[in-house]
């Protein structure tokens, strides 16, 4: 990769988008906010919503739209490490 198009500002926009963790902790957050749920007192909301995020991210997958994951259930336990730390 040329060492320019690395630093620029759209490269590390779509490294991001294309990181899987990433992109399913953003639609975890954004549920979480939206739905005004509170992690504090529903422990299993976050876990909920990340399987629930995977699999519709999986199933796309197979659509082709993304790579698919390598490991659902180790990514769904990376996404509400992630998603937690963005709340």
């Amino acid at each position: 990769m040329d060492k320019s198009a690395a630093g620029h500002p759209l490269f590390s926009k779509m490294e991001a988008m294309t990181d899987p963790v990433r992109t399913i902790a953003e639609r975890v957050r954004t549920r979480v906010l939206h739905e005004g749920i509170d992690l504090g007192a529903d422990s299993t909301a976050a876990r909920r919503y990340a399987d629930e995020e995977v699999r519709r991210y999986s199933e796309r997958a197979l659509a082709g739209a993304h790579a698919q994951l390598a490991d659902e259930p180790g990514t769904a336990r990376d996404v509400v490490a992630e998603a937690s730390r963005g709340l």
